[in-house]
């Protein structure tokens, strides 16, 4: 039940940051190129705002999903252990070879565990490399424009560096967004990874 519950979660999540975060920080970065060409700091705390809310929202996310691995952690080896001893003592009253038994069904069932975690790490490895190709593009735009606005800003207008900067941290949220997600798709496999094995 707990990992229906979980993927339910991870659902609603990705729903609101499609629905609610992406829009947020697209609407962030035009108020913020806005604000830096008029000349006058008129929506400045709007874009604050936004960026708190986007922040927040992605702390807070992530925040419920921990929670709830943390909690299963807690109980998962109580279950477990409960699970496995019931199995190597009904083995092991087998009259004459129980102990054999014991032995065989701790070897086999560890290796089990070891062989699964093995593959579950490479899926994750594998997953990983695949994600990080448009996190290094975000980042490498993010701090281009980063460094442009630090270029720009002694020999231009401080709006045109106002608003390259702002574009620099557009692309450092459209970052914590991509990461936040990748998060949550590696989570979804782990527990689809974990409900076949």
């Amino acid at each position: 039940m707990f990992y229906q519950m979980l993927l339910l979660v991870i659902l609603a999540v990705e729903k609101l940051l499609l629905a609610l975060v992406l829009p947020m920080i697209h609407i962030y970065l035009l108020i913020a190129l806005v604000n830096d060409l008029s000349g006058e700091e008129i929506l400045s705390h709007m874009t604050e705002l936004l960026e708190t809310c986007v922040n927040g929202l992605l702390k807070s996310s992530l925040g419920v999903l921990v929670g709830m691995q943390m909690i299963r952690n807690l109980i998962a080896p109580a279950l477990d252990s409960l699970r496995q001893m019931a199995l190597w003592r009904t083995a092991g009253m087998i009259p004459g070879i129980g102990n054999a038994v014991n032995a065989v069904t701790e070897l086999v069932a560890g290796s089990a565990v070891l062989i699964r975690n093995c593959f579950g790490v490479t899926a994750m490895l594998v997953l990983l490399a695949a994600g990080m190709v448009p996190a290094v593009q975000l980042l490498v735009s993010g701090l281009s424009f980063r460094l442009l606005a630090a270029a720009a800003q002694p020999v231009s207008d401080k709006r045109i560096a106002g608003c390259l900067a702002a574009a620099g941290k557009g692309y450092a949220m459209l970052l914590r967004l991509l990461l936040t997600v990748e998060v949550l798709f590696l989570l979804t496999i782990a527990i689809l990874a974990g409900t076949f094995s």
